[in-house]
């Protein structure tokens, strides 16, 4: 099941990197980004994070701000990119569904 976290609440994001064989390393950079999937509006624009194997995100009331005031549930997607050298980047997606709260009847 997609997790949920309701409007405007901050939530937290635990991300693994690995190379593109599948085992976790550290990236020399990464960041992240946060779109709305219905409506393809960007939440957060590229956001730098400090490297590491594992990096928790978190997730900020305003990340987590309803996008479309007409949908009970709309889904979010973190796009986090690992760059490991000058061709070699690896990105992960992490989908999540923020409740929205004026909309329960």
């Amino acid at each position: 099941s997609m997790e949920q976290v309701n409007e405007r609440s901050t939530a937290y994001l635990t991300v693994t990197f690995k190379d593109k064989a599948g085992a976790a390393q550290q990236p020399t950079a990464a960041s992240y980004r946060i779109d709305d999937v219905a409506t393809g509006t960007e939440i957060r624009g590229d956001t730098a994070l400090t490297p590491g194997t594992s990096i928790e995100i978190i997730l900020t009331p305003a990340d987590n701000a309803i996008v479309s005031p007409r949908l009970p549930v709309e889904r979010h997607v973190v796009t986090v990119t690992g760059t490991y050298g000058a061709s070699d980047a690896v990105r992960s997606q992490y989908a999540y569904e923020v409740v929205n709260l004026q909309a329960v009847a």
